[in-house]
């Protein structure tokens, strides 16, 4: 019997782990600047150079120390999110995604990402060990759905409609099947990728992303709708009314 609970966090933990070589990546700079300004501040010690020099390394090394800081900690937050049962501020979780994205070092230098916050929605609470595992998924599905295609665009969308809190994870990938109905992409074992992103990407897919998406929300009462329009498709997650507030 398919536990979807167990299987969504094995996928939140790879999808972390994606992000660890573009972590490094992004680090590595930081740090040899890092290591640059503190054997200049040393050099110029041992020359007795003016304090205002020094002082200049002195805050070039903590400026990258504070860079290096904040991206440990946003990758220690996404991860907190991600397994503790607990509210979880709409904005805040969208905003450390998209800092958290940057990591994807495919998305980082090839997918145009927007992220779009309605004040109204930004400080609705969500079940972080539910919501935050299905929004990377999608984000993962998106980035794979991007590989194949020439305008790479990565929209993420917080609003409200018809007094319903919606999230959105919107691209303009590879699209979705005409053989398939949306819905059906959502049932167990259903696959439905075109071949070449199962050779740009190396691996196949077993069908059960969606279907743990779809069970997870569910249990913490939300709905979550598939579809595409002009080249963009669209998963969006309807909130149940008791979370916005």
């Amino acid at each position: 019997m398919i536990d979807p609970h167990a299987l969504m966090k094995r996928y939140f933990q790879a999808f972390l782990g994606h992000l660890v070589p573009g972590f490094i990546h992004n680090i590595n700079s930081p740090l040899q600047v890092l290591g640059f300004a503190l054997e200049f501040v040393e050099q110029d010690l041992k020359e007795q150079s003016e304090t205002e020099k020094v002082m200049e390394r002195i805050d070039t090394a903590k400026n990258q120390a504070r860079a290096l800081s904040e991206m440990v900690k946003d990758m220690r937050t996404l991860e907190r999110m991600g397994t503790a049962e607990e509210p979880v501020i709409v904005g805040d979780a969208l905003r450390i995604l998209e800092r958290v994205l940057m990591c994807d070092l495919f998305c980082k230098h090839n997918v145009r990402l927007e992220v779009q916050i309605d004040p109204a929605v930004g400080t609705v609470q969500i079940n972080g060990a539910f919501t935050v595992p299905a929004i990377c998924e999608l984000l993962r599905n998106s980035l794979t759905a991007l590989q194949v295609v020439e305008s790479r665009n990565l929209i993420i969308k917080a609003y409200a409609e018809n007094e319903i809190t919606c999230l959105e994870v919107t691209d303009t990938g590879c699209g979705l099947p005409e053989d398939i109905a949306p819905e059906d992409l959502f049932e167990p074992g259903v696959s439905a990728w075109p071949e070449g992103i199962r050779q740009t990407v190396g691996y196949g897919f077993p069908g059960m992303g969606l279907y743990c998406v779809k069970e997870i929300l569910k249990a913490d009462g939300c709905n979550i709708k598939l579809f595409g329009k002009d080249g963009f498709t669209t998963a969006r997650i309807e909130l149940p009314s008791g979370m916005a507030r």
